[in-house]
């Protein structure tokens, strides 16, 4: 673990550097190892969400569209196709705060807590008000430098986190550049099981942000790259599709007016 917490480091330094935008609440967590209760998600106002809708820009714009619609679809066939996007962008394009207002649509159109939101580490979490990903999805932590295999869920714990997972449509997975492509195999194989369905990804909808030229995996190769001994199976990360934000943006004055 000694390695995450220095890409904690890392990362805290990076986003003091190079992120534009503040949050808006940061909830605070006594102990990120806690893995039965998971962090409430970040609410808006009525007021604070209208603000934030019209500041989008219009690229911003274009893919809270397409999200919402997509929905609306959902909604009226549930066989339709979920959505799988790259929602990536330089420093200052705004992709915190394009999480933010996507995740607080999706809840809004659903009027549950739809999004389930998370990240490598306890920093990256917290600055999206989410949990870890090893948290969220019981995933193994990694021991001399390896990810040992993922442990199957059983009996009545598997049973009260499919209860948790019952009314999510969507998962947001932020700072994606570092997660190794093995531990994308893995969300995978658990949200298969946690959403009792074979298909891709359990049939959640998955939007993941972050820019691959930021800080890669601690260990394993980067999420794009698909070790030789997978070769032939399904690529997962050619399963997404890019949304590239370009436009410079200065939003979190409007969270907070």
């Amino acid at each position: 673990m000694d390695a995450y917490l220095i890409r904690d480091q890392q990362l805290t330094a990076a986003f003091n550097q190079v992120h534009a935008f503040e949050l808006l609440q940061d909830p605070i967590v006594e102990n990120e190892d806690v893995e039965e209760a998971e962090m409430p998600e970040t609410d808006m106002t009525n007021e604070q969400f209208q603000a934030v809708q019209q500041a989008l820009n219009v690229e911003q714009r274009e893919l809270y569209n397409t999200i919402t619609a997509s929905i609306q679809r959902q909604q009226q066939d549930e066989s339709g196709a979920k959505l799988r996007y790259f929602i990536t962008g330089g420093a200052g394009t705004g992709k915190s705060f394009t999480l933010k207002t996507l995740r607080e649509q999706v809840n809004r159109c659903y009027g549950k807590k739809a999004v389930k939101t998370c990240a490598l580490t306890g920093v990256a979490a917290r600055l999206i008000g989410g949990n870890t990903i090893h948290s969220l999805l019981k995933l193994p932590v990694e021991k001399d430098n390896r990810m040992g295999p993922m442990p199957l869920l059983t009996g009545n714990y598997l049973r009260v986190m499919r209860n948790q997972w019952r009314d999510t449509e969507f998962l947001f997975i932020d700072e994606i550049s570092m997660v190794p492509y093995e531990m994308l195999v893995m969300i995978n194989s658990r949200l298969q099981q946690l959403k009792n369905n074979d298909r891709l990804f359990g049939r959640i909808n998955i939007l993941v942000f972050g820019d691959l030229m930021q800080l890669p995996p601690v260990h394993g190769r980067q999420v794009f790259e698909q070790p030789p001994h997978m070769a032939g199976g399904t690529h997962f990360w050619q399963l997404f599709t890019l949304v590239e934000l370009t436009q410079n943006m200065r939003q979190q004055e409007i969270i907070h007016s």
